[in-house]
């Protein structure tokens, strides 16, 4: 994990980094007709620190960083190995979760999360997830995501619960419909092959990766193993969204 505050690395570093868009808020009309309300179009960043770090140690660095005071430039990176993002955020207040999880599935048990809320830019992060939900099978598309506003990517991950059965991959191919355009030069792999990976490999975003409010962003699912069988897979596209 990454996280630093104006630039300014952190030492004690959180052991997972989520991030969190804002749902939306369901309600009704004044004669009673069910709604939508779109929720913030700005995400929060949870920091979640395990038993190795004490919440005083921690709490002691974030305020020598001055992290409680007004708003800074975070600089985090959502995955090991992902491209960096730097945000305008102040921090929240702290919450015991008891129970957390790194990204290798590892139980921390006496946790406690610290949010960081985004507020207002120019553009906006948005993590596009597109779901893949039970068995996958080669279609296209297989699921897609409307785009919020008009936007960039800038980043791609993804995870899978079931490589699947047989030697060979799921392979992904990201596509927006309205451009007939791939936004992956490689498309990217869930390889079923030991060691087991269950993280998406090989994707390489291509150079024309812009997209306008209300295209259609695709995944197509191009192969699959011998035996088939992989499933619930989601790859997560990193935007920055403009204003719509």
């Amino acid at each position: 994990m990454f996280l630093a505050i104006d630039n300014r690395r952190m030492i004690r570093q959180p052991h997972t980094i989520e991030v969190v868009p804002y749902d939306h808020v369901q309600g009704f009309t004044a004669d009673q007709r069910p709604m939508v309300m779109p929720g913030s179009p700005y995400s929060v960043i949870n920091c979640t620190w395990g038993r190795t770090l004490t919440y005083q140690d921690v709490m002691i660095e974030l305020r020598r960083l001055r992290a409680n005071q007004g708003v800074h430039a975070i600089t985090f990176e959502p995955m090991r190995g992902q491209r960096q993002i730097t945000i305008n955020a102040y921090m929240g207040e702290a919450r015991e979760t008891h129970v957390g999880y790194t990204h290798g599935g590892k139980i921390v048990d006496a946790s406690f999360t610290i949010p960081f809320i985004q507020v207002d830019t120019p553009v906006y992060l948005y993590p596009m997830r597109l779901q893949l939900r039970g068995i996958i099978a080669v279609t296209s598309p297989f699921c897609f995501h409307p785009a919020p506003a008009a936007g960039r990517i800038f980043g791609i991950e993804g995870w899978i619960r079931n490589l699947g059965a047989g030697a060979g991959q799921t392979r992904v191919q990201v596509r927006n419909n309205d451009r007939a355009l791939d936004y992956l030069s490689t498309p990217g792999d869930f390889i079923n092959a030991a060691p087991a990976n269950h993280r998406l490999q090989n994707a390489v975003l291509d150079t024309d990766l812009d997209f306008d409010k209300g295209h259609r962003i695709d995944a197509n699912v191009t192969t699959i193993p011998a035996g088939g069988l992989s499933a619930d897979a989601t790859v997560t596209l990193w935007c920055w969204v403009f204003h719509p």
